[in-house]
């Protein structure tokens, strides 16, 4: 894939399990641990299915491997927003499973104190969050990357019928960056 917009994550990162990717998705903050991060990129033109489960956005073309794209937005209980060209995508692999989940935007790469991480006090079937990190400005949803895994690889679909092909960005411009983006 030639993306000019891509930022890739380098070996100099720990992947020892404390350091995280933070990214944002209505108004929250989320993380996954940086050994499932292979690359994060501005998100490209996507390939969306006529049918798909409700989590998956759509498929792109990344180094010649079709990945698909999932919105994490129906396993957290909420509404998918409009995407936009400043949109990103996080390019993952868990056990052998290669996907992008979809964000607003990346907050940054930090490392987080096992010591101020807690386990969710509740559990919940088909819940993808385990953990919640507090700072001292906020807390952080941590995502548990095998659950997600989980969750796509048996196509979990819920009764909603979300259409991706609306939330994209339309206008001429917009199209034309995101086809640049999947070259």
């Amino acid at each position: 894939m030639n993306n000019n917009y891509s930022i890739a994550l380098t070996s100099q990162i720990n992947t020892s399990g404390e350091y995280f990717i933070v990214f944002s998705l209505k108004g929250k903050q989320y993380a996954i641990d940086i050994k499932n991060v292979m690359e994060v990129i501005n998100i490209p033109e996507i390939e969306i299915p006529s049918k798909a489960p409700n989590s998956v956005i759509g498929m792109f073309n990344y180094n010649r491997l079709m990945i698909k794209a999932i919105d994490l937005c129906p396993f957290l209980g909420f509404e998918p927003s409009k995407f936009t060209i400043n949109n990103q995508l996080i390019i993952t692999v868990v056990n052998g499973n290669c996907f992008a989940i979809h964000t607003e935007k990346i907050e940054n790469i930090t490392q987080l104190s096992f010591q101020d991480i807690q386990a969710i006090p509740y559990e919940m079937d088909d819940s993808i969050l385990k953990e919640v990190c507090k700072t001292e400005n906020n807390s952080i949803n941590i995502i548990d990357m095998d659950s997600v895994n989980k969750l796509i690889t048996e196509n979990h679909t819920d009764n909603s019928n979300i259409d991706y092909t609306g939330l994209f960005p339309l206008d001429e411009k917009s199209q034309q960056i995101l086809k640049i983006r999947a070259q």
